[in-house]
C-alpha cells in the first residue's frame, strides 16, 4: 500500500526524498518482521 502512494507521488513529479526513504525503510522493516515471524514458526 505504501509503495503505491510513493509511486503515485512520483508520477506527479513531486518527489519527497524523505518520504521515499521512509517508505523504503518501512518496506525493509516489514520484510525483516515477516522473515523473523517465519523463522519463529
Amino acid at each position: 500500500m505504501l509503495s503505491l502512494s510513493v509511486t503515485s507521488k512520483a508520477q506527479w513529479a513531486v518527489i519527497d526524498p524523505t518520504n521515499l526513504a521512509q517508505g523504503i525503510v518501512n518496506s525493509a522493516n516489514e520484510i525483516v518482521q515477516t522473515s523473523t515471524t517465519a523463522q519463529n514458526m
